[in-house]
């Protein structure tokens, strides 16, 4: 079992002990406490503050209610034919309803305010018509291999798709009438899109499958670069104007350059790795400040205009002042 943590550059750093029935967890922020049952349900979380929050169970491992550190609850009931949610009560005694027809597939949800959705399957288990509280149907159409083929309202096709040998989106039918096709390379992926009006778009990719060019018809060619990790190194837009980014641990955002050279960085708090500061290329700050729990309690502009936040014991904000 994992006993200590230790991220890139002092991020998430924290130690674990386990005991009977309970795990510890400490951080930056203080103490965390997690208290099980022997089936692994968590019974009640102990967060920094001395804020608790408890959970009860029943013997299919169904989450029944959820008490708050304020003692808000929210409730849950479940049906006995297939174990599916049917009823959910909010802490303020909102209720919603689920209902599920004879082969435990989803067939209506009633909202607090007494409107109800409807949902009508066919043999293979797809919806195929959808009625609003207003009564108003949509209906849908699927292929044989029970790919969606159409959708249907007040009996007007509102959008058609036609598909290749191999299952691929080859041709959508909008409300108009008017089609757009869709090329596709050995890998699957799209290279070639065009429009009702003829004009198309190429798409290129990298060995990796990330999208690396777009051109289009009468602009310049847009480029995309990428890190080992996938994330977007430098954007080069139609103009040739290229934007960059630069990450830190966590393939958290650190930087970005635009196009004319302005840079903003962003640093984060090392335990939640939640935003605390963005600096823009004027060398101004923006600050936020974080509580042993993660929440803003303080909240500086650029012109060192501050505000603070007042919060209730479910971390709710209750003030900014």
């Amino acid at each position: 079992r994992c006993v200590n943590v230790t991220g890139a550059e002092g991020y998430y750093n924290a130690t674990l002990d386990y005991g009977d029935g309970c795990t510890t967890v400490t951080d930056g922020k203080g103490i965390h406490r997690y208290y099980y049952d022997p089936d692994g349900n968590i019974l009640r979380e102990e967060a920094p503050d001395g804020s608790t929050t408890t959970y009860e169970w029943d013997e299919f491992h169904h989450l029944l209610a959820r008490h708050s550190p304020a003692g808000r609850v929210e409730k849950f009931e479940y049906n006995a034919a297939h174990g599916q949610l049917s009823r959910y009560t909010a802490a303020d005694g909102a209720e919603w309803l689920y209902r599920y027809d004879e082969r435990g597939l989803f067939s209506n949800i009633t909202d607090p305010a007494g409107q109800t959705w409807t949902q009508l399957c066919d043999e293979r288990g797809l919806p195929v018509s959808l009625v609003s509280p207003q009564g108003e149907e949509t209906r849908l159409a699927y292929t044989a291999q029970g790919l969606l083929s159409g959708i249907f309202r007040q009996d007007e096709r509102r959008l058609g798709i036609e598909y290749d040998h191999h299952n691929r989106p080859e041709t959508l039918t909008d409300v108009m009438g008017r089609e757009h096709h869709t090329e596709y390379s050995g890998h699957d992926l799209p290279v070639k899109m065009r429009g009702p009006g003829g004009q198309s778009v190429r798409l290129q990719w990298q060995q990796h499958h990330k999208l690396s060019g777009i051109e289009r018809a009468g602009t310049g060619a847009e480029g995309f670069r990428y890190d080992r990790h996938g994330n977007l190194l430098a954007y080069t837009d139609g103009n040739g104007v290229v934007w960059t980014m630069e990450y830190g641990p966590f393939d958290l955002p650190v930087a970005r350059t635009d196009g004319e050279g302005h840079r903003w960085q962003y640093r984060y708090d090392k335990d939640t790795l939640q935003l605390t500061e963005v600096i823009n290329p004027q060398g101004e700050s923006y600050l936020y400040v974080l509580d042993n729990c993660g929440r803003v309690t303080e909240e500086r502009d650029w012109g060192g205009v501050v505000w603070r936040y007042r919060y209730d014991a479910d971390g709710l904000c209750t003030a900014r002042v």
